[in-house]
C-alpha cells in the first residue's frame, strides 16, 4: 500500500483503498482505489462482453462519461483490460482507471479514481497497485456450488470517496 494510503470500510467492496488527506485539502475529492469481485451474468462470458456491458453501466450512470483508451493488458496470466475514462462527479472532474478481467467465471475489477488535474501524480501510484492485481478465484461470501447466488452485473466504479 502507498505511504499514507489507508483502507476504508465499504460495504459494496472487498478493498477500498484512499489517500491521506492533506491540510488545505479538505473540499477535495479523495484519491481512491475500489476492488470489486462478482459473478458476471451469464451472457457476459469472457472480457470484452465485461467490458462492452461496464462501459455502458457507467455511461448510464456517471456524468458526461468519455472513454479515453482501452487497453488489452494481461492481469495474473488472464486476458484483461485497462480502460481510462474521464467523467464529471458535481464540481470534480474525475480521472478513473479501471483494470478488469474474468477468471473461471469471477470478474475481478480496480478502479482507481482521483481528480484529473492529479491524474499524472498518481498514475504511478494506480499502475503500482494494479499490478499486484490477482484475479479472485470466488465471489467473497457467495458459496460455490448448489444455490451458490450471483452478483447483478459489472460495476460502475468508484463513487466520490470522502
Amino acid at each position: 500500500m502507498p505511504p499514507g494510503w489507508q483502507a476504508v470500510r465499504d460495504a459494496g467492496a472487498p478493498l477500498v483503498l484512499a489517500a491521506p488527506r492533506e491540510p488545505g485539502q479538505a473540499h477535495r475529492f479523495r484519491p481512491n482505489m475500489v476492488a470489486v469481485v462478482e459473478r458476471p451474468p451469464p451472457a457476459v462470458t469472457d472480457v470484452a462482453a465485461y467490458t462492452a456491458a461496464s462501459i455502458a453501466s457507467m455511461a448510464q450512470l456517471l456524468t458526461g462519461l468519455h472513454v479515453i483508451a482501452i487497453d488489452v493488458v494481461t492481469l495474473g496470466e488472464h486476458d484483461g483490460r485497462r480502460v481510462l475514462c474521464g467523467h464529471r462527479d458535481g464540481v470534480y472532474a474525475i480521472a478513473t482507471e479501471h483494470w478488469w478481467t474474468i477468471a473461471a467465471g469471477v470478474a475481478t475489477a480496480l478502479t482507481a479514481s482521483c481528480q484529473v488535474e492529479d491524474y499524472l501524480d498518481l498514475s504511478p501510484v494506480f499502475e503500482n497497485i494494479a499490478a499486484g492485481m490477482v484475479p479472485a478465484a470466488q465471489v467473497p461470501g457467495v458459496q460455490t456450488g448448489a444455490g451458490a447466488g450471483a452478483h447483478a452485473g459489472p460495476q460502475a466504479g468508484a463513487g466520490a470517496g470522502e
